[in-house]
């Protein structure tokens, strides 16, 4: 499915990580400064994450999960969280929500805010 994390899984198959990823898929692990992400960026990890916001109650459709190249979406009872400190930013969760709940951090509609603090909550790990 990946082909960069099968390679990537083989150095430690019990944790990948962004820096035996991005080799194995032919970027290199260290980006220049120019080649960074111009987007806000979450304070635990140097990089932003997403947020599950309200369309996902009770609703819990896991094809978000299937996708995450990095297992960092978690069942909760009402909702799925993504790992704000396990998060890569690679987009991947959001296009395979059926209802359109998930958001970079810093684009959650403001009448879905309280979702930020609820995901953080989630993983006992101070909000931005």
């Amino acid at each position: 499915m990946y082909p960069c994390l099968e390679s990537a899984s083989t150095t430690n198959p019990a944790r990948i990580t962004l820096e035996n990823v991005l080799p194995a898929a032919g970027v290199p692990a260290k980006l220049s400064p120019d080649s960074q992400p111009k987007r806000a960026t979450s304070p635990h990890r140097g990089q932003m994450t997403y947020i599950i916001a309200q369309p996902c109650i009770d609703t819990k459709d896991a094809s978000c999960v299937d996708v995450c190249p990095v297992d960092c979406i978690y069942e909760g009872e009402d909702q799925y969280y993504i790992h704000p400190e396990e998060c890569i930013d690679c987009g991947a969760c959001v296009p395979e929500c059926p209802v359109e709940a998930i958001f970079p951090d810093d684009e959650v509609p403001q009448n879905w805010n309280e979702f930020i603090a609820k995901n953080y909550v989630y993983f006992d790990v101070p909000a931005p």
